[in-house]
């Protein structure tokens, strides 16, 4: 993963396009925009693309954002909705952690 996604400007960009592009080894870099990113819009949009392709070590950033955030993506969706739907995929995606 190239260091871009470090680059707040980058943050929406780079998770829209993990979103249709990543992998499993996505979920760091994911979770690092979802816990730093100041953009809303970025942090939905990782929301998103962990629904696709988190795993479990995504789980403490989104249950955080689940609970805590109070931000909206541009379309004015919520942001805590999007990361309980990232929970439950993920949930449903490894039963045996559960």
């Amino acid at each position: 993963m190239h260091l871009w996604i470090y680059e707040a400007k980058y943050h929406f960009t780079v998770c829209t396009w993990l979103y249709s592009e990543g992998s499993q080894e996505s979920t760091p870099h994911l979770v690092h925009v979802l816990k730093q990113s100041e953009d809303e819009d970025a942090r939905y949009s990782a929301c998103e693309a962990l629904t696709v392709w988190g795993d479990c070590r995504a789980l403490p950033a989104l249950d955080h954002a689940a609970q805590h955030d109070n931000g909206c993506d541009y379309e004015e969706r919520p942001i805590k909705e999007v990361a309980r739907k990232a929970i439950e995929a993920i949930q449903q995606r490894y039963p045996e952690e559960f």
